[in-house]
């Protein structure tokens, strides 16, 4: 039985390949070139992508019966200089309030 008291959170940073600078490198740009693993391949995506990269979340709190308001994406983000990440986190905030989650964003820039 779900309790209204407590929320359930996850951090969100997928593909890291891709909202990691360092590890991007220029390689992929959301949405024309994105990594389908570690090998360097990548492929065009759709916004389709990110929602079904949330099917396990979704899947997980239907068995559940975790209301979407108990639901905190405790953090997501990516690199604000890889390539198409406007458009990314545009995206990954419609899927987060079309489901009535919770979110907080992580904006990758350091003190210095």
């Amino acid at each position: 039985m779900a309790d209204d008291t407590i929320l359930y959170s996850f951090h969100f940073y997928k593909p890291w390949n891709y909202t990691t600078k360092q590890v991007n490198n220029g390689r992929s740009a959301y949405p024309d070139q994105m990594p389908t693993g570690w090998s360097g391949v990548a492929e065009k995506w759709t916004p389709a992508h990110p929602q079904q990269m949330m099917r396990p979340v979704l899947d997980w709190s239907k068995r559940y019966n975790i209301l979407t308001n108990r639901i905190l994406v405790g953090e997501f983000g990516c690199n604000r200089e890889v390539a198409g990440a406007q458009s990314y986190l545009a995206d990954l905030v419609q899927i987060f309030n079309k489901q009535q989650w919770y979110w907080t964003f992580y904006a990758y820039r350091e003190d210095t």
